[in-house]
């Protein structure tokens, strides 16, 4: 009989730590998800006085402040280059021999554009 409570207990904990863990992981997740930018419209309107782009300016600066702060949330989550650490690697490889005078300017160019188009596939 005791046993049986003891189970039945055993299995009410365990159950509750599932849905815990389910709530958490499905919090995460949506915490995690994209979201737009908050842009102000009026600040891309032309300004005709000095206090119009003074705010303008701060505006549009705020703004660059908030993508980069998104981009390195992004970057911490899945590195830098999206995860392609290989293309980072290789990337440094290119330029090591464009130093050395391995390779042009103009083969280097090429190179690089075919290493960043990869990582885009």
């Amino acid at each position: 009989m005791i046993l049986a409570i003891v189970d039945v207990l055993l299995l009410i904990i365990a159950a509750a730590f599932a849905l815990l863990t389910v709530s958490l992981l499905v919090t995460g997740a949506l915490s995690w998800r994209r979201r737009p930018a908050n842009i102000d419209p009026g600040a891309f309107e032309p300004a005709t006085d000095d206090l119009g782009r003074k705010k303008r300016h701060e505006s549009i600066e705020a703004q660059g402040e908030q993508l980069i702060e998104r981009r390195v949330e992004l970057d911490l989550r899945r590195g830098t280059l999206g995860g392609y650490t290989d293309i980072n690697d290789a990337f440094t490889l290119l330029e090591e021999r464009l130093r050395a005078g391995d390779i042009s300017d103009e083969k280097f160019e090429k190179e690089k554009i075919r290493l960043l188009m990869r990582g885009t596939e």
